[in-house]
């Protein structure tokens, strides 16, 4: 429904009717529509119809959807695109749908601009846009990608590139660097995919990069308007605003943490544990010395001391140095055998 109310005022492509009455959860009736699937070449030849003509409006259709209203339909197959004896496109089955907002819109038509400009940082910097996450661990190695990417294609011909080729390029270097892309960036990738073996079907000189292009200015035409700008720059002032008014709560219940003894810092030194350890080592080791060190020294002074007859002897020492000794002997085994870190 929301589709059909973008397309009312178009003549080239229609959406049918939903009976809303006789539908369930679980079944969509719609009007029935008289038609043949897209690639019957012979059926439309048959009703004086264009291939290569009805293979262009798809694709315009389609890249209207994507790159304009940011709302498709996302399983373009054979089956799920006919042709009215008019030459009518008719889209039906609406169970897959992507959806994309304005500023990932703009950042997927950035990928494609950057790379026709052959600009690798600009591609880099609208996949940053785009991920939901925009931390990229490697951005000299993600551009080098990219980099190569563009110059794979760069020595093709326009007729020579493949929509296929280069979405799995692009899908494997987003998964390579695992960059958490909205869902509807693969959607659209796929209906590309299956668009371009659709128009190839229909039309012999068929390339889906002839009809991205000017959608490509376009996007960057409206992007960079007065009314875009305007539009930015008040999203951008709500934001801040947002954030000025959250700030005091934010900073009252940090300093209520601190006061409760509450709030707690966790640093973590990476690559200083090894050093850790043989300090742990070190330290510990240190101690045991210093024992050693005193228990000989009190093992010493004990065979000068003077002790009472009932002290008890064992071969001609006083019993309190045997035990010195012991206790001596036990510290230098431990200060022998390696310690395991209590860090690790």
């Amino acid at each position: 429904e929301q589709l059909r109310k973008l397309y009312e005022s178009y003549t080239t492509f229609y959406i049918p009717k939903p009976y809303r009455e006789l539908s369930t959860d679980k079944v969509l009736v719609i009007e029935f529509v008289n038609g043949c699937k897209i690639t019957d070449k012979a059926q439309l030849l048959a009703w004086g119809l264009s291939p290569e003509t009805v293979a262009e409006t798809g694709m315009d259709i389609y890249l209207t959807q994507i790159f304009e209203f940011g709302f498709f339909h996302a399983d373009p197959h054979p089956g799920n695109v006919l042709v009215r004896p008019d030459g009518t496109l008719v889209l039906i089955d609406f169970g897959m749908v992507g959806k994309l907002t304005k500023q990932q819109k703009y950042a997927f038509a950035g990928v494609f601009i950057g790379m026709a400009r052959q600009d690798a940082r600009s591609m880099a910097l609208n996949f940053r846009r785009l991920a939901l996450s925009s931390e990229i661990p490697d951005m000299r190695a993600f551009e080098t990608d990219l980099s190569q990417l563009i110059e794979d294609f760069a020595v093709l011909d326009v007729k020579d590139m493949s929509m296929s080729d280069l979405a799995d390029s692009l899908q494997g270097i987003i998964y390579r660097y695992k960059l958490q892309v909205p869902g509807a960036i693969f959607l659209i990738l796929r209906a590309l995919v299956i668009l371009e073996g659709i128009g190839k079907v229909l039309h012999p000189n068929f390339n889906t990069f002839e009809f991205v292009r000017p959608y490509g200015a376009k996007i960057i035409r409206e992007q960079y308007s007065p009314e875009n700008i305007l539009s930015e720059a008040e999203y951008t002032g709500t934001q801040l605003l947002a954030l000025l008014q959250a700030l005091p709560i934010d900073l009252r219940q940090i300093m209520r943490k601190i006061s409760k003894g509450d709030l707690r810092v966790k640093v973590e030194l990476s690559g200083y544990v090894s050093l850790l350890r043989k300090a742990d080592q070190l330290v510990g080791r240190t101690i045991l010395a210093l024992l050693v060190l005193g228990s000989i020294i009190f093992a010493g002074l004990s065979l000068l001391g003077h002790y009472p007859p009932a002290m008890p002897y064992y071969r001609g020492l006083p019993v309190i140095t045997w035990y010195s000794l012991g206790f001596t002997a036990f510290l230098l085994l431990l200060l022998t055998l390696p310690r395991r870190s209590t860090r690790e």
